[in-house]
């Protein structure tokens, strides 16, 4: 027997994570539909589907229980505008210099320390090179200007990693999920400042 939304929502709420799980695998394939709506400009259809269940978890936390307000409406709701937000931030030009210099600069290990030096792999003039080069140690100086949980949390998302496995490095220090959501969200404004 399957069990109510609700009591998923409630027990995810208080930080129960196969409550989330399953409230994840319901409803992927319905937030995903809902994302084949949407094209990223220089993204792919994974990076719809990651958004999308990026906001089955923010509509979780979002959702306020009602006797008469069913969860998937709701969940609906917050899918479409998480990739609403989502593609209109992709489409600001004035993120297309940190997006490009961020995808050279990263290593697996998180290591910035001669990311200043890397180029793309492909034939371009001086004058590109100059400018990647200038664009990259910008973004190193913004990701300097983070603090260490900003930065870690920042360049975790973008190796691909979740707010979990970034969370389990500071699990010490802080509380979790949400605070790892803060801190995402607190680096991508100072970035894009």
């Amino acid at each position: 027997m399957s069990v109510p939304d609700l009591i998923l929502v409630r027990r995810a709420k208080e930080g129960d994570l196969d409550a989330m799980g399953e409230l994840v695998v319901r409803y992927r394939r319905y937030a995903c539909s809902i994302g084949n709506r949407f094209y990223f400009a220089g993204g792919d259809h994974d990076d719809v589907d990651q958004e999308a269940l990026i906001a089955i978890m923010v509509a979780v936390r979002s959702f306020r229980e009602s006797a008469d307000r069913p969860f998937k409406p709701f969940l609906g709701l917050c899918v479409q505008r998480w990739l609403m937000t989502a593609l209109k931030t992709s489409k600001r030009e004035k993120h297309r210099a940190l997006d490009e210099a961020q995808r050279n600069v990263i290593d697996e290990d998180g290591d910035l320390s001669a990311a200043a030096e890397r180029v793309p792999d492909r034939k371009a003039d001086p004058c590109e090179i100059a400018i990647r080069r200038e664009q990259i140690r910008e973004l190193i100086a913004r990701l300097e200007t983070l603090s260490e949980l900003e930065r870690a949390a920042v360049i975790g998302i973008a190796n691909g990693e979740s707010y979990e496995e970034i969370g389990e490095r500071f699990k010490e220090r802080y509380d979790g999920g949400k605070t790892i959501d803060n801190a995402v969200q607190r680096g991508r404004k100072k970035l894009a400042a």
